[in-house]
């Protein structure tokens, strides 16, 4: 396989992208086409795809330079927004946690570990939850870096961090706070400067619940 565009039903259809398995240079691999939008003019439409794609292909290429679990990149179209990584073998963190089948502790120590060093590097993944986090040998593995960025606002690590947060006690309310707990105490031993993030998460987090309560 060489392209999606026009091949077979994709395996999984979210609202900005199509993702095929396929196989890259005899390996298997993963095929993100983002769609056309026909509500956008036909240039403003390729340009914005280009540039989210080439986008994500960077955080994911300086993500693993800082030793961070994410799949590896093989190709990148950024003309017709397609972008073929490395397929993970594993299972998402959200089944782990459901089945009862990971130590909340230990999964939050390493993930705690892993989102500083995102952090740390300026990265912003911009959409964690437990579904784009994968399991393989119990490693977290990051996944879907569709909305990452790269940025050193002590604001965007908070709001990331927040991100998950609410994901987590919403999908996971039996365990969510305290796998959060675990997450942010072991982010805290890593994460350059970690006082003012930490200051900040705790002011987002007044913001949402400030939210919560005007609905």
């Amino acid at each position: 396989m060489t392209s999606v565009v026009g091949g077979p039903v994709p395996d999984w259809q979210g609202a900005e992208a199509k993702v095929n398995i396929g196989m890259f240079a005899g390996q298997q691999a993963v095929y993100k086409q983002r769609f056309k939008k026909d509500y956008r003019h036909p240039i403003l439409d390729e340009r914005l795809n280009s540039r989210r794609i080439v986008q994500e292909a960077r955080c994911l290429v300086k993500a693993f330079k800082c030793n961070v679990k994410c799949p590896t990149v093989y190709f990148v179209d950024a003309e017709n927004g397609l972008l073929v990584i490395e397929f993970i073998n594993g299972v998402t963190a959200k089944e782990r946690i459901i089945a009862e089948s990971i130590d909340l502790l230990s999964l939050g120590a390493q993930l705690g570990e892993t989102i500083a060093r995102l952090h740390s590097n300026d990265i912003i993944h911009g959409d964690l939850t437990t579904s784009n986090i994968l399991l393989e040998n119990d490693q977290p593995v990051l996944i879907d870096f569709g909305l990452a960025s790269v940025s050193n606002s002590i604001e965007d690590r908070a709001v990331d961090l927040y991100v998950l947060e609410r994901a987590i006690t919403s999908t996971h309310p039996q365990c969510g706070t305290q796998l959060f707990k675990a997450i942010v105490e072991a982010y805290g031993k890593v994460v350059s400067n970690p006082t003012a993030t930490l200051s900040k998460l705790a002011q987002v987090q007044l913001r949402g619940r400030k939210r919560d309560m005007i609905g």
